[in-house]
């Protein structure tokens, strides 16, 4: 999976997480994250991993989505 900008977003409201929690999920810096999400710098390849990891739990009902 290609992670935009924009999916990084939908990933992180899928988990209904503000940027400064979804940031310790991934084990990345706040700054990082709102780059990624500003389309200033992209995941790292293992970091692209987890959030393919990720996507997949969620979509898969392994996690809790907010009410």
């Amino acid at each position: 999976m290609i992670w935009t900008p924009e999916k990084i977003k939908q990933l992180r409201k899928g988990f209904g997480e503000r940027q400064e929690d979804f940031c310790h999920r991934v084990g990345v810096t706040l700054a990082a994250l709102r780059h990624w999400e500003q389309g200033l710098g992209e995941p790292s390849g293992s970091a692209q991993l987890l959030l393919t990891r990720l996507h997949e739990d969620l979509a898969e009902g392994k996690v809790k989505q907010p009410a």
